[in-house]
């Protein structure tokens, strides 16, 4: 301030606060009068600069004035949300909830006024109303349609209980590889993986020395204790029911493969984790977890005990076999993947 004169000084000009003039024109001709101040509100408006003034009472006026228009526009939304709603078969607090926020946002669409909104209603919200009646109409008939044809094609519930139902089976499919949701006697083997004989002993062969298997050692041995046999005997029906028992399923109970040629249900091809039997010249056999094939399907691939002296996965020829057996009662997937053989487990091929 001018302590002289009494004058105020801003940036652009000088301010007579006696007078409530500015002592220069204004820069910017914002009004009529080069020399008004502060658009002769000085209540209300500010002018920091001594240029451009700023009025808070036009602003909150035209800010309250679009904040009640976005309201009406919001409410009507909601209302006609409200009534197709209701008349598609809902509550119409859903549709209410739509037609607000659609409404609402698209004030926020410039240019935005009560009264191009209602100048624009005059023509098309009759129109925009009438098509969202047969919109409402169309849902409700659609749906009694419907409602017809289902009491028309159902079946009572009495002669739905008395139908006689044919036996589920999954057939093949032509993707080998789809993936499988794993059996519980499959995963126990696989967490038995190169579980086996603890070491070999040296025989005479043919008057050579040849290292063969004891068919002994903590793990065998265990698994021999399930068919109630010690160790020294041949053990890939004992893993076989060491593996069942452990997942609470009945077994055969014996130490002979061949005792699996009658147990559970028989198939006539084999099937993820069905018990394939092969009984060898000798009359001795073996019993293997059919978990896949090799890539020209002459091989099934087989998961169990005593299968070069440890539990590991192995390819045998498909026609060595003499039977396949499933758990009786199981529905078997006949699905087989594709798998070749390195090192006792699958690999890539």
């Amino acid at each position: 301030m001018d302590a002289d004169i009494g004058w105020n000084d801003f940036e652009l000009r000088n301010y007579d606060a006696q007078v409530g003039r500015w002592v220069q024109q204004d820069p910017f001709d914002e009004f009529a009068s080069g020399y008004v101040g502060l658009g002769a509100d000085p209540i209300n408006g500010i002018d920091p600069s001594g240029g451009i003034s700023i009025n808070f009472g036009t602003i909150g006026a035209i800010t309250g004035s679009i904040a009640l228009d976005r309201l009406l526009v919001s409410a009507g939304s909601a209302a006609v949300g409200f009534a197709v709603d209701k008349l598609a078969g809902g509550n119409g607090w859903a549709g209410a909830a739509v037609g607000a926020g659609v409404g609402l946002g698209a004030t926020f669409i410039p240019p935005f006024s009560i009264e191009n909104l209602a100048s624009l209603g005059k023509s098309a919200v009759p129109s925009m109303l009438e098509h969202v009646a047969t919109m409402a109409d169309d849902i409700v008939m659609q749906k009694n349609i419907i409602s017809s044809i289902d009491r028309i094609t159902s079946t009572p519930p009495n002669l739905l209980k008395n139908l006689p139902q044919a036996p589920k089976e999954s057939e093949p499919n032509s993707d080998q590889n789809q993936m499988h949701s794993d059996l519980p006697w499959v995963i126990t083997e696989k967490g038995e993986l190169f579980k086996g004989e603890a070491y070999k002993i040296t025989i005479m062969k043919k008057g050579k020395p040849t290292k063969e298997g004891c068919n002994c050692g903590v793990d065998v041995e265990n698994y021999l204790r399930a068919v109630g046999l010690g160790k020294g005997q041949p053990w890939c029906a004992a893993f076989l029911n060491w593996d069942l028992k452990k997942n609470h399923m009945r077994g055969t109970g014996l130490g002979s493969a061949k005792s699996f040629e009658t147990w559970g249900q028989k198939l006539d091809r084999p099937a993820y984790g069905s018990i394939g039997v092969i009984e060898h010249p000798d009359g001795t056999g073996h019993v293997t977890t059919i978990v896949g094939q090799s890539y020209d399907k002459n091989y099934l691939i087989g998961l169990g005990g005593n299968q070069g002296d440890k539990v590991q996965y192995s390819k045998f020829l498909r026609g060595s076999f003499k039977t396949f057996r499933y758990p009786a009662g199981e529905v078997p997937n006949y699905n087989l993947p594709l798998m070749n053989i390195k090192g006792g487990v699958p690999s890539d091929r």
